[in-house]
This record gives C-alpha cells, sequence and structure tokens, in this order.
C-alpha cells in the first residue's frame, strides 16, 4: 500500500468510527428486548404463587362440594330449604 493511499484512508475510517458512534438508530430495539425480557421474567416467577392459590382454591370447593352441599341435600327440608343453603354456602366461605 502506498503511503498516498493510507493518508486517505485513515480520515475515512476515522469518520466513520465517529458516525458509528453517534448513531442511535438501534437503541429503541435493544431497550425493547430488555423491557419485554424483564416483563417476562417477572411473569414467569409469579407464576408459581398463582399456581398454589389455584390448587388451594381448587381443593376448597372439592372439599365444599363434597362434604357441606352433600349432607345438605341428603337431608334436605323444603320447608327450611333457603336457610339450609345458606348455611352451607357460609359454611363453604368460612374455609
Amino acid at each position: 500500500m502506498s503511503v498516498i493511499m493510507v493518508k486517505s484512508v485513515i480520515p475515512f475510517l476515522i469518520e466513520r468510527v465517529r458516525a458509528f458512534r453517534a448513531d442511535e438508530e438501534g437503541a429503541v430495539t435493544v431497550d425493547f428486548v430488555i423491557l419485554t425480557s424483564s416483563v417476562i421474567l417477572m411473569g414467569l416467577a409469579h407464576v408459581a404463587d398463582v399456581a398454589s392459590g389455584t390448587t388451594s382454591i381448587a381443593d376448597n370447593v372439592d372439599a365444599c362440594l363434597g362434604s357441606d352441599l352433600t349432607t345438605m341435600l341428603d337431608n334436605i327440608d323444603a320447608d327450611n330449604y333457603i336457610a339450609q343453603l345458606e348455611a352451607a354456602g357460609a359454611a363453604c366461605s368460612a374455609r
């Protein structure tokens, strides 16, 4: 390479490096990727809490349907049906 060619290439390369450093066009994309991944990770962190709470509620409903409502339906009294239904609902809510 000749000296003249090197002298003309170096300013061109320096200008390209400066332009690359000043370019912020891809910054929004990087911010979006980081924000999206953090939201997904926070959501995944709470999946276990929601799953355990859902299982607990399902167990309570199963127990209520299996015992309180079955007992009420076995001993149903047409005159006191509403009172028995309210009592069974209160018993289920208390769990």
